[in-house]
C-alpha cells in the first residue's frame, strides 16, 4: 500500500504519542533506520514535555517509529519517502543527538547494513564530517578506502576525506594517506606521511615507515635499519597487547609478520628460521583475535594469509604438527621476550607467585608451578602453538642439578639466564634485587647420552 505526501503529516504524528499504537499492533516501522521488525521488541520510550511516550526504535535508538495499529501499513516505498521528508538535512541540523546514536548503532550492527541503511549512514557521517568530527571523516574515508558490498573502493575519494582538516594530525588517518600514496606510486609523499604519522605515535606509521626502508620507497633501502626501527619497537608493543589493550592486536601482528620476514630471509638481521617461525606464531595469533572480532581486512587480512601460508610452509620443512602446548624448558624460554638488549634478561613488571614442585636429584627433573597476573602469552613452536593461557602452570625441567632458594609464596618479576646453565627469578620491586630461586642445568649428560645412543 502506498499513501500519498498528503498523507505525511498525519503518519509522521504517530511517531510521537505512540503507546497504545505500539502495544497494539504487530509490526512497526521505524522512519530514521527505515528498517521493519515485531512490534514487541520495542522496550525504551522517551517522554516529552507534554508526558507523552514515544517509543524509541531497537535497532537506531531514535523515536520514529510508527506501528500497523495506527492504521498505516507501510511497505519500502512508503518509508523511503517519508524518511527523506522527515529525516533529511533539516533533521540532521536539529536532532544531531539522534544521528550520532544512528551512527553507533550502524557501527555496532544493531542495524542491518544493506543498501538503504548504508546510505543514511553515509548521509549521516558526511553531515558530522561537514561539522567538523574527526572520526566522521575517517570513517568515510575507510569506506571508500575499503569499499563495501554497496560502495566500490575509491581512493581519491578515500585521499579527499582523510586529508580533512579535522584529521590534520591524525596519525591514523596520515598512515591512510601514506598507504594511498604509496599505491598510486607517489612513494615521497608516502614517506612524508609515514614520517609525519610515526612522530605522532602511530605504530602502524612506524611499520610502514620502516617498509620504505626495508624497500628503497621514498628512500635509499637500507634494510638493517629497517630491522632496527621494528626491533626498538617489539618489546613496547608485546607489553602492550600482553598486557590486554585490544587495539594492539593489528599492530602487533603486522609488526610480528614484518620482523619474521626478516629473520627467515637474512634481511638486516642473521637468517634464525626458528626465530621466524616463532614470530608468525605471534603473529597468526593476533590475525586470529581480529578474525574473530570482524576486524580483519585490508593490508591485515593480506597479511594474514601470508602468515598462514609461511607457517604451513616451515611447518612441512620441520616436520613439526599442531598440538596442545609442553610445558618444558624450550616453551618456558620461548614465551619470554627480552627488554632493554640483552638476551638473556626477561622483565615481567607484574608479580609472579612461585609454588615450587619437587627435585629429582636422580632423574634430574624439577617441577615449578608459577601463578600469573594476567593470562601468559605462551609459545611452543614444535607444536607450532601460540594463545594465552589461563590459570596456573606447572613447568616441567630436566636436566636439572641443582635447585636453590625457592619457597612457597614467594614472588619474582625478572628471570635472567638462557636456560643452558642457570635460570634466575629475581624480585627487584623496591629497587632491590632478591634471588628468589635459581635453576641450574647440565644438558651435556642428556647430550651424551643420546650420542651414545646413536653409536
Amino acid at each position: 500500500m502506498s499513501y500519498t505526501k498528503e498523507q505525511f503529516p498525519d503518519i509522521y504524528k504517530h511517531t510521537k504519542d505512540n503507546e497504545l499504537d505500539i502495544l497494539q499492533s504487530k509490526k512497526c516501522a521505524c522512519l530514521s533506520c527505515m528498517q521493519t521488525y515485531n512490534a514487541r521488541k520495542i522496550n525504551e520510550w522517551t517522554t516529552d514535555k507534554n508526558h507523552h511516550m514515544n517509543a524509541v526504535c531497537p535497532l537506531c535508538g531514535v523515536d520514529a517509529v510508527v506501528g500497523d495499529a495506527s492504521g498505516y501499513v507501510l511497505n519500502l516505498t512508503d518509508i523511503r519517502e517519508l524518511h527523506e521528508a522527515y529525516y533529511g538535512e533539516e533533521y540532521m541540523k536539529e536532532h544531531p543527538d539522534s544521528v550520532n546514536r544512528y551512527v553507533l548503532s550502524y557501527r555496532q550492527g544493531k542495524i542491518p547494513h544493506n543498501l538503504f541503511s548504508e546510505s543514511i549512514y553515509l548521509q549521516y557521517l558526511e553531515f558530522q564530517a561537514f561539522m567538523g568530527n574527526a572520526d566522521a571523516a575517517f570513517f568515510i574515508g575507510e569506506l571508500f578506502e575499503y569499499g563495501t558490498e554497496t560502495i566500490r573502493p575509491n581512493l581519491q575519494e578515500a585521499t579527499f576525506w582523510y586529508a580533512s582538516p579535522s584529521l590534520r594530525f591524525d596519525d591514523e588517518a596520515l598512515t591512510h594517506l601514506g598507504i594511498i600514496n604509496e599505491k598510486t606510486g607517489s612513494y615521497s609523499l608516502a614517506y612524508d606521511d609515514y614520517a609525519k604519522a610515526m612522530s605522532l605515535g602511530s605504530l602502524f606509521g612506524l611499520l610502514h615507515f620502516s617498509d620504505c626502508y626495508m624497500n628503497g620507497h621514498g628512500v635509499r633501502s637500507d634494510k638493517p635499519f629497517a630491522c632496527k626501527v621494528l626491533l626498538e619497537a617489539f618489546a613496547e608493543s608485546y607489553t602492550r597487547f600482553t598486557m590486554g589493550d585490544t587495539n594492539e592486536a593489528g599492530p602487533f601482528s603486522s609488526l610480528c609478520y614484518r620482523l619474521a620476514k626478516a629473520y627467515e630471509k637474512g634481511y638486516g638481521v642473521e637468517k634464525d628460521k626458528m626465530e621466524a617461525l616463532r614470530l608468525y606464531l605471534y603473529a597468526n595469533y593476533g590475525f586470529s583475535l581480529l578474525k574473530n572480532g570482524n576486524s580483519l581486512r585490508g593490508e591485515l587480512l593480506t597479511e594474514s594469509k601470508s602468515v598462514s601460508r609461511k607457517l604451513s610452509a616451515i611447518a612441512k620443512e620441520e616436520s613439526f604438527q599442531k598440538g596442545e602446548p609442553l610445558f618444558d624448558l624450550d616453551t618456558f624460554l620461548t614465551s619470554l621476550v627480552p627488554y632493554g638488549g640483552r638476551r638473556d634478561v626477561f622483565d615481567l613488571f607484574l608479580p609472579y607467585i612461585v609454588h615450587p614442585g619437587d627435585f629429582d636429584k636422580e632423574n634430574q627433573t624439577f617441577s615449578l608451578t608459577i601463578s600469573y597476573p594476567r593470562a601468559p602469552l605462551i609459545v611452543d613452536i614444535p607444536n607450532l602453538f601460540c594463545g594465552f593461557v589461563e590459570g596456573d602452570i606447572t613447568w616441567n625441567f630436566d636436566d636439572v642439578v641443582n635447585v636453590s632458594g625457592f619457597q612457597e609464596g614467594k614472588v619474582y618479576n625478572r628471570i635472567v639466564g638462557d636456560g643452558e646453565k642457570k635460570i634466575s627469578f629475581l624480585n627487584t620491586f623496591n629497587n632491590s634485587s632478591e634471588i628468589v630461586g635459581e635453576i641450574c642445568f647440565d644438558h651435556t649428560i642428556q647430550t651424551e647420552i643420546n650420542g651414545s645412543k646413536k653409536a
